[in-house]
């Protein structure tokens, strides 16, 4: 049987501080949320969900890092 397994991805400290000195300087207020790593167990199928900053409540925008 297949398990669904849920990890979640850590964001990058410097883009962190980024985001953080970007919404500080424009008087903003944000939500900034983790991404996932969803995986199947027993298969090799993977989901990468993207980190997602959410302004004043209507705006998401995703944020994917490559390493």
């Amino acid at each position: 049987m297949m398990q669904i397994v849920k990890e979640k991805l850590e964001i990058d400290e410097a883009l962190e501080k980024k985001i953080n000195n970007l919404l500080r300087f424009n008087n903003i207020k944000a939500k900034l949320e983790q991404g996932n790593i969803i995986s199947l167990t027993n298969t090799n199928i993977a989901y990468i969900e993207p980190h997602t900053l959410e302004i004043k409540g209507i705006c998401r925008v995703t944020i994917d890092v490559a390493p």
